[in-house]
């Protein structure tokens, strides 16, 4: 290939990429910022794990966009059933804050905040702040604990949890056999 059409192709790539990259940004009603990061399955990137040694995290959030006041994680739900506005489930709290912490760590940039969206649902803000960061380093130091401590037991009676833990697979006390295609148990 020439030199000249060696050029055109990388220009065509870019223009496609730019428009790739608008549409996404309309599709998904993104705050106003450079995407720095994303892991949004089937969309031409891979995302590479964010890693803390020293509070011994990792994780892939869904976006990593850099708003200019600082980097905010989109963490993006599949749920319909959204919590009362304006507060998130716990679990996706402590997950959205946990990006929030690597992120602050890896890119070494202020994070203010995170956002939870839930389909058809208003974003959920949540704070990056002394008190949510002291919550969840008690939720990672009960976590390691848990760890250590040796076998552990199912804390809820909802089906619906056990399709997608990592877990089922190994877990004695799982509701939901969908997996196996034999129906479900009934909770313990």
């Amino acid at each position: 290939m020439s030199l000249a059409g060696f050029a055109a192709l990388a220009i065509v790539a870019g223009i496609t990429a730019l428009g790739l990259s608008a549409l996404l940004r309309r599709r998904l009603k993104l705050p106003h910022g450079e995407v720095l990061y994303q892991d949004l399955g089937g969309r031409g990137f891979r995302a590479d794990n964010l890693v803390s040694n020293r509070l011994h995290l990792c994780g892939k959030p869904d976006l990593l966009i850099d708003t200019g006041s600082g980097v905010v994680p989109l963490e993006l739900k599949q749920s319909t059933i959204a919590p009362r506005a304006p507060e998130a489930y716990d679990n996706h709290r402590a997950q959205l804050l946990a990006y929030c912490l690597l992120a602050e760590e890896v890119l070494g940039r202020p994070v203010p905040y995170g956002i939870v969206r839930y389909q058809g649902a208003d974003d959920r803000i949540v704070r990056n702040e002394a008190g949510n960061r002291e919550w969840l380093i008690r939720i990672l130091n009960e976590v390691s604990a848990a760890r250590l401590g040796g076998e552990q037991h199912r804390n809820h009676h909802h089906a619906g949890r056990c399709c997608g833990c990592g877990f089922a697979g190994q877990c004695g006390e799982m509701l939901s056999r969908t997996a196996e295609g034999k129906g479900r148990r009934k909770a313990q």
